[in-house]
């Protein structure tokens, strides 16, 4: 493979070969697969994938950062004459399509086996959160990958900021004093927004709640993580990541 682009290069790094992809979507499902096949209430499968997700998008975007720079690869995507914030996007858009890859499985078959199977209304908006979701913990991963230093380090503050996304975004109780604070910011929260469209879409389903979805919401997350990810994905290979074609 000859990547054109950063985009292109980060997908190569990751699932460039079958058994890195078997290895990232096998391991994902392995840990996932819990929360969708065993009996246990909606609310604690919805959570735990939830969590699963913020460890994949959040924590696994930071630590890559931090690996990016002990490797030297963050030296040699900065003397690319391409400006930083789209190497930040190309990285992000990424990340968010590797991440869905390991994650949508698990959605889709929480989705059959507690809702009434294949929907697009229901689906479309379902994995519109995810994608926007996905998108914005790997920015925000990349960022906190870029502002810590040090393996151990990296690995510390992605763990406690991971907890403390779940917590302001409703995931874990909360005590009395707290709640008007976490209502509040879990209003905001794109993480508890996906939790309450998959606990909504299921629940819905059979027949002890109503579907908790914005459609218009969720296509817009599908549009902002794929659609950019399609444009990297089919820009013209050789072209040395967007600088002129030289003679050959």
């Amino acid at each position: 493979m000859n990547p054109s682009n950063v985009f292109q290069l980060e997908l190569f790094y990751a699932v460039g070969s079958h058994r890195r992809l078997v290895r990232r979507v096998g391991l994902a499902f392995l840990l996932g697969s819990p929360f969708v096949f065993t009996a246990m209430p909606l609310a604690v499968k919805t959570t735990g994938l939830t969590m699963l997700l913020l460890f994949v998008g959040f924590f696994g975007a930071a630590v890559s950062t931090a690996k990016t720079r002990s490797d030297g690869r963050a030296m040699q995507l900065r003397i690319l004459p391409i400006p930083r914030i789209l190497v930040m996007l190309d990285r992000a858009w990424a990340g968010g399509v590797i991440d869905l890859l390991q994650i949508g499985p698990l959605i889709a078959f929480l989705l059959v086996v507690e809702g009434t199977g294949y929907d697009p209304s229901v689906w479309g908006p379902v994995f519109g959160y995810a994608c926007a979701t996905l998108l914005l913990l790997n920015i925000l991963g990349h960022l906190l990958g870029a502002a810590v230093e040090g393996n151990a380090e990296i690995h510390l503050a992605g763990a406690l900021a991971v907890g403390m996304i779940a917590f302001l975004s409703g995931l874990m109780p909360a005590p009395d004093l707290l709640k008007p604070v976490v209502a509040s910011t879990s209003a905001w929260s794109p993480v508890f927004a996906l939790k309450a469209a998959m606990d909504g879409a299921c629940a819905d389903a059979s027949g002890s709640g109503t579907a908790v979805l914005s459609v218009s919401g969720g296509y817009l997350g599908l549009a902002a993580l794929l659609f950019p990810a399609l444009l990297r994905l089919c820009d013209l290979p050789g072209e040395g990541f967007g600088r002129p074609a030289g003679p050959r």
